[in-house]
């Protein structure tokens, strides 16, 4: 235990310093240590623990492999200090400054990091979980991932890493192949080198990135300094899209759709490039059910359990095309659908909404044109904006059915299903 009166020692004027960091030996020619760097008392193997070293001058000091495990380290000055393989068990670093430090291998089980400085913080092999970390940094892989970390030549393969702030952080040569980086900010990151290979990258934000020779997801490219999708995503064969995430960088966009929409997936994704767009779309599904709830054994409408999914995500616009099968579709005559139109628009409450009017009358018996009537009169009362495409289409744009789209029709359904979010967008600018 380390007791007793703090002996301030000072390093020799102009000393060539050598700490560890990104994994090689850099020299800090003519810097001096910390004044509170007594080399007597920090030798490799000291126990220090409860040590009372709060405020203190530790900069450029080695500390490695030491225990330092309960210290008071509060508002001390660790700056491009080696803590490589230190036991920091519960040890309080509140306010502390540890940029540039080294913290690889250390034990961080119960740190107490809040409101430290982690600017370029090098880790890697950590042990434990700190009790608290600065805002938006966390322990992932064993490294400390945050905005501006230091994370060269890290394997971070296959992570999670969904919402990380990675905002100024140096990701060179860093491998993220397979990772999920999902609604991340990697703005202003250094990416040279950065194997992002089959990484996820649904509705990240970016700019400013810096850097080249980063291999990409395939349809994906950096432009104009910012993570661009290029192409659109498979459609699958399932009959339907059940996206479980955003696809594209941008402002995010959900879609709820039936079978019109499924059948112009390419062209929405095609016109929402520059969105993060998710598209759930089921043929024979509607407000109150339908064939996508039957085939999901969902316990109830699977689009108002979608919506409320989405909405959590906080998209920048929702954009309701449903209603049609709770008009036409034989397994929803007797349901009424105006709970699950107040449900779904209630969910996007923090999202400007599109509502896509359904065609209130068609050739064919089954088709309930009272109902729908009602259902577009609740679309317009509770969507922000209000897209009645069919007013102005062209005949050629519908099919014999007087429902679907023809090829030409899912164009212009395409077109006026991206007015809306336009609109919605420049009615929040």
């Amino acid at each position: 235990m380390f007791r007793g009166s703090w002996a301030r020692g000072r390093a020799a004027s102009g000393l060539v310093a050598a700490v560890a960091v990104l994994g090689a030996t850099v020299a800090l020619t003519a810097c001096e240590a910390g004044p509170d760097c007594d080399t007597g008392v920090f030798v490799r193997g000291a126990d220090l623990s409860g040590a009372d070293l709060a405020g203190k001058q530790l900069q450029l000091c080695d500390l490695s492999l030491i225990d330092l495990s309960g210290a008071d380290l509060q508002g001390a000055n660790l700056t491009l200090t080696n803590l490589g393989g230190s036991d920091l068990t519960g040890a309080d670093l509140t306010g502390a400054n540890l940029s540039w430090a080294n913290v690889a291998g250390a034990t961080l089980t119960g740190a107490d990091l809040h409101g430290t400085t982690l600017k370029r913080i090098h880790s890697g092999g950590v042990v434990g979980t700190p009790a608290s970390l600065p805002a938006g940094f966390q322990v992932v892989g064993g490294h400390l991932v945050g905005p501006g970390a230091q994370l060269l030549a890290a394997d971070l393969s296959g992570q999670d890493l969904r919402n990380a702030d990675l905002a100024r952080a140096d990701l060179t040569n860093v491998a993220l192949r397979g990772a999920d980086l999902g609604g991340s900010d990697l703005t202003g990151a250094t990416i040279t080198g950065t194997d992002l290979t089959d990484a996820v990258l649904g509705a990240v934000t970016s700019g400013g990135l810096v850097g080249n020779q980063t291999a990409l997801p395939e349809g994906w490219a950096v432009v104009g300094g910012a993570l661009r999708a290029t192409s659109i995503p498979p459609h699958g064969s399932s009959g339907m899209t059940d996206d479980s995430w955003y696809y594209g960088a941008g402002p995010k966009v959900v879609i709820l759709g039936d079978s019109l929409t499924n059948s112009a997936h390419d062209q929405l994704h095609t016109a929402l490039l520059d969105h993060a767009t998710a598209i759930v779309s089921m043929p024979g599904e509607g407000f109150a059910g339908g064939q996508g709830t039957v085939a999901l054994g969902s316990p109830s409408p699977v689009m108002a359990l979608r919506a409320a999914t989405f909405a959590a995500t906080g998209p920048a616009v929702a954009v309701v095309a449903l209603g049609t099968n709770d008009a036409s579709n034989p397994l929803l005559v007797g349901t009424d659908p105006m709970p699950y139109i107040d449900s779904i628009f209630g969910s996007f409450g923090g999202s400007c909404t599109v509502g896509v009017l359904i065609a209130e009358s068609a050739p064919w018996e089954q088709y309930d044109a009272a109902k729908a009537v009602a259902v577009n009169a609740s679309i317009r009362a509770h969507a922000d904006v209000v897209v009645d495409w069919r007013l102005h289409a062209d005949p050629g744009d519908i099919d014999w059915d007087g429902i679907h789209l023809t090829p030409q029709g899912r164009t212009a359904f395409t077109a006026a299903l991206r007015a809306g979010v336009d609109a919605c967008e420049a009615t929040a600018s």
